[in-house]
């Protein structure tokens, strides 16, 4: 009656042999053979041994075994680079099995900035936020771009004013979250609920509001961030920074040049659900802003 490999190496694994049966590997790495006597009833694989049996066969390299101890039973060597374990560290991801089929893989997911955010990620270094007047209009989604070096799952947004608040009653305020398509062009996948009563409604304060939805957000990737007043009195401005070299004429450098740091985009009642990378207009402002759990 023949037998699966499945079957041989559950035998080999609780092999024991006998002054007089012999058993286990006796012809070399890639072969099997011996007699063993099992209790009556035995199941071993779902198939039921009675007496004794003998098994004689052979199994080639890219047999799958249950477990590497099964594999150096039947005389066969490990996997190359599955006998090393490599564990996750502070910062650094691992993944994949050592062989062939699936080398390990380790990432380096610290952010160069020591400055950064311990919980979540921020658009800009926050020491480099220089300006509390960073002009944000009526209907203006101005967006600063950051690559997140930690996967995480974001809950808030935040933003701080600065010198001008918000002035009564707007008609919508909200922050959105985009992501950063291969060809450029962005996607909503987080934003705020509109709240015109508070938000932005004070100079000088910090805004952390929930997402209407959490966002799964992706080590490496490509985001941008910002607020979107629509109103018919005085909108608020916001802290970030203008660099002065690039005010006049910089800002195509800021906002067309890859990666691109900024983009404007006018005349917006509503965050946008996409937008294509050619319709974003330039400027050199860099609203601060962070993306948290």
């Amino acid at each position: 009656m023949p037998i699966t490999t499945d079957e041989a190496a559950a035998i080999l694994e609780a092999w024991t042999p006998s002054s007089g049966g012999g058993g286990g590997i006796t012809t070399g790495p890639q072969t099997f053979q011996g007699q063993k006597t099992f209790a009556d009833d035995t199941t071993i694989e779902g198939r039921l041994y009675t007496g004794d049996i003998s098994i004689y066969g052979s199994v080639t390299a890219e047999e799958t075994w249950a477990s590497e101890s099964l594999r150096t039973a039947a005389g066969f060597p490990l996997e190359i680079g599955t006998e090393t374990i490599v564990t996750a560290g502070t910062d650094i991801s691992v993944a994949g099995a050592g062989s062939t089929p699936a080398p390990y893989v380790i990432t380096n997911t610290m952010n160069p900035d020591y400055s950064a955010l311990v919980s979540g990620v921020a658009t800009m270094r926050r020491w480099d936020a220089s300006s509390a007047a960073l002009t944000c209009n009526s209907g203006e989604l101005r967006l600063t771009f950051f690559t997140n070096r930690k996967a995480f799952t974001a809950t808030k947004l935040q933003m701080k004013t600065g010198t001008t608040a918000a002035a009564a009653t707007p008609t919508l305020c909200k922050m959105g979250l985009y992501v950063v398509e291969t060809n450029g062009d962005l996607t909503l996948i987080g934003a705020t609920a509109s709240d015109t009563a508070t938000m932005f409604r004070a100079t000088q304060t910090v805004y952390e509001v929930a997402m209407t939805a959490s966002v799964a957000m992706l080590a490496g990737s490509r985001y941008a961030m910002g607020p979107l007043i629509v109103t018919g009195a005085a909108s608020a401005n916001f802290a970030g920074v203008a660099p002065t070299g690039m005010t006049t004429g910089g800002a195509v450098l800021m906002s067309s040049t890859a990666p691109v740091l900024t983009g404007i985009l006018t005349g917006q009642t509503d965050l946008p659900s996409s937008i294509t990378a050619g319709s974003l207009g330039t400027t050199a402002q860099m609203f601060y802003g962070a993306v948290l759990p």
